[in-house]
């Protein structure tokens, strides 16, 4: 007797193919194949166009960054000066073979002298540039073309040959150390010599660049000295004795722009050097010595119309604005902002009070921001207030301003 699901289980079993037995496959309709066969092309020209167009990008990118660094290194062209300064920048006082004495040689300073004892230099930095050392009270700075390509050619030289860029906006904003009668009246770091070294077994012959050595350093030293000192400073404090040495920045940007058709490009804490024979000293003494900023490192200084100020390394990856005037401006207060925050030692409160814009300092920036936003309507519209050639002087205005609500006047 067979029990009934069990009858039923093998009538199922039955009815299944065997191992040797193939199960019959229903053919698919054309459609569905072509339709499969068209998204497979489709996929495969997506692809393709997409690597050609990604390829097309990188070559545009290349090209763009390209031309880019062409436009950063090209020549700064000086439009602007006197007969006496384009004399100074012919002089060939930079010959190590009859450079004269007497003109270069002092009693603090020999040419000869430097290079003998080029041994006991003592390495200060580097940078993209060269290497800078000090000895006896002056900084030497030393030129490898080979890693910074020289951009501008020597005035009159035979054969053609470049220098610094650096070398050619200083002598023409700060001039020659020797012939200035105060470093307290310059704006700009005075030359002290400056010349190409006699070819040696061994070594090229390289530009050399030569300026007095500033103890105090620069606006970085200056914060942390200011920090770690006994007294504990505010940024109310330090705005109102450090204000007017903003304003003689502000003024040297300005002779530097209108006069001379020339943009810094490169303005920084690290950049601001504090004028001064002696180091800061203690802390009533180094308040009292550092009053007096000295814009330094013009490797960068070029006209407003020069072609890398529209090109995407100076505009979308280092975030500057078009006017190079403005952007000096906006970075010389960014500079003076940080130099401040550097030096107090609640950072936290300085925040606060920059984003609240209550303090006199953090609404001087903040007026500048809205101001470089405006400027460019303001020239187009109405050309002349301010000038197009001078943004400083509403910054200026704004300073004083600024200045007598820190003095308490009105």
């Amino acid at each position: 007797m067979t029990l009934p699901f069990i009858d039923t289980i093998w009538c199922q079993d039955s009815n299944m193919p065997t191992e040797k037995e193939s199960i019959p496959c229903k053919p698919r309709p054309w459609t569905t194949t072509l339709y499969q066969s068209c998204n497979i092309r489709w996929i495969k020209e997506a692809i393709a166009l997409t690597l050609i167009l990604s390829s097309l990008h990188v070559v545009s990118l290349v090209k763009t960054h390209r031309k880019a660094l062409v436009d950063k290194f090209t020549p700064t062209t000086f439009d602007h000066l006197t007969a006496q300064e384009e004399t100074n920048l012919e002089g060939t006082r930079w010959k190590w073979e009859n450079y004269p004495k007497r003109e270069v040689d002092s009693a603090l300073y020999s040419r000869d002298d430097i290079w003998a004892h080029r041994h006991e230099w003592k390495r200060l930095g580097a940078g993209s540039e060269g290497v800078a050392f000090t000895y006896n009270g002056t900084v030497i700075k030393v030129y490898k073309k080979a890693h910074h390509p020289l951009r501008n050619c020597v005035p009159g030289a035979s054969p053609e040959m470049r220098w610094p860029t650096e070398i050619a906006v200083s002598l023409v904003l700060g001039g020659m150390a020797d012939s200035q009668p105060s470093q307290q009246d310059t704006e700009f770091l005075p030359v002290t010599d400056y010349f190409v070294s006699p070819a040696e077994q061994g070594e090229l012959p390289r530009w050399h660049f030569l300026t007095q050595l500033l103890p105090c350093g620069n606006l970085v030293k200056l914060a942390k000295h200011l920090r770690n000192s006994e007294h504990t400073y505010t940024a109310h404090e330090l705005d109102l004795a450090f204000r007017p040495s903003l304003e003689r920045l502000l003024q040297a940007l300005t002779r530097m722009h209108s006069q001379y058709n020339l943009c810094h490009d490169d303005i920084k804490p690290d950049n601001i050097w504090v004028s001064g024979a002696k180091d800061l000293g203690s802390v009533g003494d180094g308040l009292e010595g550092a009053k007096h900023w000295i814009l330094a490192d013009l490797g960068n200084v070029r006209e407003p119309s020069h072609p890398y100020h529209s090109s995407i390394l100076w505009s979308r990856l280092n975030n500057n604005l078009p006017d190079c005037r403005m952007n000096d401006v906006l970075r010389l207060l960014k500079s003076y902002l940080l130099f401040l925050r550097a030096s107090v030692d609640d950072a936290a409160a300085f925040d606060t009070q920059f984003f609240e814009a209550n303090a006199s300092w953090a609404q001087l920036y903040w007026s500048s921001v809205a101001m470089s936003q405006m400027y460019p309507i303001l020239v187009a519209e109405f050309p002349g207030q301010p000038s197009p050639s001078d943004p400083c002087k509403t910054v200026q205005a704004s300073t004083e301003y600024s200045c007598q609500a820190v003095s308490g006047k009105k």
